[in-house]
């Protein structure tokens, strides 16, 4: 591996970290204003608030930081160092790069229903439009596919473990949040499930 490609990895990982953190807080900022305007989302339940939430943004935020740190300097998260092929950082890079605007495309369709806990508000809109015409929890797809692009453009195991830890945050999070939406849309969301995947598009309808 000469220097070169391994600036370029280093400058890849800080475009496609930065790229998502800016992304995901614009939307996420103005969603919070919009719901401070209309009323409180409820925190409370396992990992869907409370506690649960609380201990996924700490190791969010710890994790966070070793994508910067990589960038700046390699040395310091070389501990958890994967010997990858130098083809698969680069389908990390375009992954990583592709995911950007899936994630722009997933959190503009959300507007202002996005919340940080499984819970829907009174005012909460069925979204059927952008990915959800396909896939029902398209952000979850796209942010742990994001964890796991970093890990390869990094070869680094930190932010693969931490996308298979948001696999398990996932996979208990959503029949919580789908009961919620269910309860919340009734029939309307029943129907959104038929014709819909949880996770990628139905193949038959």
């Amino acid at each position: 591996m000469n220097l070169t490609s391994e600036f370029l990895f280093r400058l890849a990982a800080a475009v496609v970290f930065f790229g998502a953190l800016f992304i995901s807080l614009a939307y996420r900022l103005k969603a919070r204003r919009a719901q401070r305007r209309a009323d409180v989302v409820n925190r409370s339940g396992s990992l869907s608030g409370g506690r649960g939430l609380a201990l996924v943004r700490v190791a969010t935020a710890v994790v966070a930081l070793s994508i910067p740190a990589y960038a700046i300097n390699p040395a310091w998260v070389v501990w958890g160092r994967l010997a990858l092929p130098v083809w698969l950082r680069w389908l990390g890079v375009a992954s990583g790069l592709l995911l950007l605007p899936a994630l722009l495309a997933t959190l503009r369709a959300l507007g202002e229903n996005i919340t940080p806990t499984a819970a829907t508000r009174p005012d909460h809109s069925l979204v059927t439009t952008g990915p959800y015409r396909w896939v029902r929890h398209p952000l979850y797809v796209v942010g742990v596919g994001l964890w796991l692009a970093l890990a390869l453009v990094m070869a680094n195991v930190i932010p693969a473990l931490f996308g298979l830890l948001g696999v398990i945050f996932v996979a208990v999070r959503v029949p919580s949040e789908e009961a919620n939406l269910i309860a919340h849309f009734g029939e309307d969301y029943r129907a959104y499930m038929r014709r819909t995947g949880r996770f990628w598009p139905r193949l038959s309808r």
